[in-house]
C-alpha cells in the first residue's frame, strides 16, 4: 500500500475516531441540554416553592400576630370579667346595706312615732302643771320678777333663761327656767 492509501486509511480512521468523538460529544451536549432543561424546571419549581414558602411564612407571621392579639384580648376580657365580678360583689354588698338601712329607718320611724306620742303626753301634763302653777300663784308671779338682790322690778331688765341645773324631763329633755337681773346679774328661780 502506498503512502497515500495509508494516509487515507489513517485519515479515515481518524475521521471515524473524530466522528465517534463528535457523536459522543453531541450525545453529551444533548444529555447536558436535557439535564439543563430539568435543572431549569427544578429552578422554576424551587422559585415557585420559595414564593409559596414566603407566602406561608407571611401567613404564619400573620397568624402568630393574631394569636398574640387574641391572647391580649382574652387577658383584657378576663380582667373585665374579674372587675365585673368584683363590682357585682360590691353591688350585692350595697344591696344588703340598703336593706339594713331600710330596716333601720323603719325602726327609727316606729321610735319617732312612739316618741311623738310620749312628747304629746308629756306636753299635756306639762301644760296642765303650768296652768295649775299660774292659777296657784296668781299675782305672786309678778312679784317674783323683782330681783331679790337689788330689788329691780323693771320688766325689760329681767331676762328669762334656761336653767340646765333643773331637769324637768329626761326624754325629751326639758329644763326649768330661771330669771337673771340685767342690772346686777343675779340669777334666781321662781
Amino acid at each position: 500500500m502506498s503512502d497515500n492509501s495509508k494516509d487515507i486509511v489513517e485519515d479515515e480512521k481518524e475521521n471515524l475516531h473524530l466522528k465517534n468523538k463528535m457523536d459522543a460529544l453531541t450525545k453529551k451536549i444533548n444529555d447536558l441540554e436535557s439535564e439543563n432543561k430539568l435543572l431549569s424546571e427544578k429552578v422554576k419549581t424551587i422559585s415557585t416553592e420559595d414564593a409559596e414558602k414566603s407566602n406561608m411564612e407571611e401567613k404564619i407571621n400573620d397568624l402568630k400576630q393574631k394569636i398574640i392579639d387574641l391572647e391580649i384580648e382574652k387577658k383584657i376580657r378576663l380582667e373585665k370579667s374579674e372587675d365585673l365580678d368584683a363590682k357585682q360583689g360590691y353591688v350585692s354588698f350595697l344591696e344588703k346595706e340598703i336593706s339594713n338601712m331600710e330596716n333601720a329607718m323603719e325602726n327609727l320611724h316606729k321610735s319617732i312615732k312612739n316618741l311623738e306620742t310620749e312628747k304629746k303626753i308629756i306636753s299635756r301634763s306639762f301644760e296642765k302643771s303650768i296652768i295649775q302653777e299660774k292659777v296657784d300663784l296668781g299675782t305672786e308671779s309678778q312679784v317674783r320678777r323683782a330681783c331679790p338682790k337689788c330689788g329691780n322690778k323693771i320688766h325689760s331688765q329681767i331676762r328669762e333663761i334656761v336653767d340646765k341645773t333643773y331637769l324637768i324631763s329626761t326624754y325629751p329633755k326639758l329644763y326649768g327656767k330661771k330669771f337673771q337681773c340685767g342690772m346686777c346679774g343675779e340669777e334666781w328661780r321662781k
